[in-house]
């Protein structure tokens, strides 16, 4: 991969270019992303965004409502870059998976500040996030870009006919995902899941999820 990529190094960076809805937005995607979704400060947001605090409730109303949408847009702005970028030529699955890791390393790469925004489902807050996104409707459910429909793709006309018998493929993507964001939280922790750092290191993480894949290939195909 390639590292030299121009970086995303600030959300806000050229934010005066910006509506002010945005400009807000991708503030407090630094904000939590840095320090956490308890610990992030609406004040420090509005510091960095250079608009007032009443404004900030103005658009998004709650500090938990203001999390919600940083976490849809870090989201939808991932999925739509993955999307635009999948390979489909192989049928095989496990290529498929393999190259969509890379496409994915390679946003973090260019964009590593939206990091912290995933890392925060590896962190201390999990217990305090997951409850708030489980009773959202993400508003990038029903679209194109979002995970699900990522999955899809990578599903749609794979071929099955070298699983071994009795292997449910969605299962076992599942645990394979399990697998992986296991990998992702060891190695984001070896470097203090600092978003430039990580980014900077993904072909790290690419080496170690081509073990991840190599074995699970192993004993979900057939010899």
């Amino acid at each position: 991969m390639n590292n030299t990529a121009e970086k995303t190094d600030t959300p806000a960076e050229g934010s005066s270019s910006c509506p002010l809805k945005e400009r807000i937005l991708l503030a407090a995607i630094q904000e939590f992303g840095r320090r956490g979704y308890d610990a992030a400060s609406t004040n420090a947001v509005v510091s960095s965004a250079g608009v007032s605090k009443g404004l900030l409730f103005h658009y998004y109303g709650s500090k938990e409502k203001l999390f919600l949408e940083s976490s849809d847009y870090v989201i939808g702005q991932m999925a739509e870059y993955m999307i635009g970028r999948l390979d489909l030529s192989s049928n095989d699955i496990f290529d498929r998976l393999r190259h969509s890791l890379q496409v994915k390393m390679q946003f973090f790469n260019e964009h590593p500040v939206f990091i912290g925004i995933i890392n925060l489902w590896f962190s201390e807050d999990r217990p305090l996030i997951e409850p708030l996104m489980e009773k959202h409707i993400c508003k990038h459910q029903d679209a194109n870009n979002n995970p699900d429909y990522i999955l899809s793709l990578l599903l749609q006309d794979a071929e099955l006919s070298k699983i071994n018998d009795g292997i449910d493929l969605g299962k076992a993507i599942g645990y394979i995902s399990m697998l992986l964001d296991a990998c992702w939280n060891r190695f984001a922790a070896k470097y203090d899941n600092d978003p430039h750092i990580v980014g900077a290191n993904t072909d790290e993480y690419l080496a170690e999820a081509e073990v991840v894949l190599d074995i699970m290939k192993r004993g979900i195909y057939r010899a």
